[in-house]
């Protein structure tokens, strides 16, 4: 075993794993400008949440695969990572100071409809799938598929949450919102 074996094997990983750090850092650098949190989710969810995402990210990125990888896979995998990202990163900054890691409420919280939620309702979660199912291409590895999977079910639990409480503090706004935007897929889902 030689020390370049946890190393990106191509240009494709290298880059993927780089736009994964760079979304992280944007990512926590961001919770420190959101608005103060007035209703928030029970702290054993949290809890779950925490380790479901953060043990799906790491499978995610760290095992790379062995040179020999499909070549043409990665550089397929690559856009769909990095536009993935992309458009959770743009939500996230649309979402502004309302964003949270978890599901809550904030002091004086807005209902966003526009810019990417006005294509869908959870764009950040698009983004991520998005990004996820392009890293499985670029670092063609089983713990990849397992964090996928991971993912998905992490996005229905927190939609389902979100929603809810969207739901109670918007109401009728909210609700006509749903029947105007899907959820994931525009247009579609």
């Amino acid at each position: 075993m030689g020390m370049n074996e946890n190393l990106p094997a191509s240009l494709p990983q290298l880059l993927a794993l780089s736009a994964w750090a760079m979304f992280a850092i944007v990512w926590v650098s961001g919770a420190f400008l959101v608005k103060r949190t007035i209703q928030r989710e029970a702290m054993v969810a949290q809890v779950g949440q925490v380790l479901l995402w953060g043990t799906a990210f790491t499978l995610l990125v760290i095992f790379p695969v062995h040179p020999s990888a499909r070549d043409q896979l990665q550089w397929v995998g690559l856009p769909l990572t990095l536009g993935g990202l992309g458009f959770a990163i743009w939500a996230r900054f649309h979402l502004g100071r309302n964003w949270s890691a978890l599901a809550t409420i904030k002091h004086d919280h807005e209902l966003v409809t526009s810019g990417p939620y006005g294509l869908v309702r959870h764009p950040i979660y698009t983004g991520l799938i998005g990004a996820a199912v392009g890293s499985v291409l670029v670092f063609q590895h089983l713990p990849g598929v397992v964090a996928t999977l991971m993912i998905l079910v992490g996005v229905v639990i927190k939609i389902r949450v979100e929603e809810r409480i969207m739901r109670e503090r918007f109401g009728s706004v909210y609700e006509v919102y749903t029947r105007e935007v899907k959820s994931l897929i525009p247009w579609v889902w």
